[in-house]
């Protein structure tokens, strides 16, 4: 019954704790930070390997490589346009043309895809600002800014909501 026991703590605690990632991947998009997964992992490690060492017993090693293989996975599974919008971000360089930059964001929110595809507006200065859903309070204040000269990107900016 002790085995079982350990088991259970084991499945109760990482399962909270990957619940808790979850959520902050779903607002946050956490887990495009290497930082951040590289803590969520060492998290996991930190909270599940003491289980099962003091257990003693490897059917507790199954919740922690659930929870691992949950952390390994989050950065590439799209949980909230929030991940997606940060994507589009992050793939935005210096010296892209206007055209290179809407292919991005055609990529990452493809006509007709899972979510509503950002709001892009063509501003005086030749910057554009993308905002990622302007229908939803959610998300209706994080935006993306990209400033242009003359044609190609100079620098970006993001302002989450």
């Amino acid at each position: 019954m002790q085995k079982h026991a350990s088991v259970l703590v084991s499945a109760v605690s990482l399962g909270l704790l990957a619940i808790v990632f979850v959520v902050l991947d779903w607002s946050y998009a956490v887990s495009l930070s290497g930082q951040l997964l590289a803590m969520m992992l060492i998290l996991v490690l930190a909270l599940g390997l003491p289980i099962t060492l003091i257990a003693g017993d490897w059917h507790s090693l199954i919740p922690l490589g659930g929870c691992l293989l949950l952390v390994l996975a989050l950065p590439f599974i799209p949980l909230s346009p929030v991940k997606a919008f940060h994507g589009f971000f992050e793939r935005v360089d210096v010296g892209m043309t206007k055209q290179e930059v809407l292919k991005q964001l055609d990529l990452r929110f493809p006509q007709g895809g899972r979510f509503t595809k950002p709001r892009c507006r063509q501003l005086v200065d030749q910057s554009m600002l993308f905002v990622l859903d302007p229908n939803d309070g959610r998300y209706d204040s994080e935006t993306v800014t990209v400033v242009f000269h003359e044609g190609h990107v100079l620098a970006k900016m993001y302002l989450p909501d």
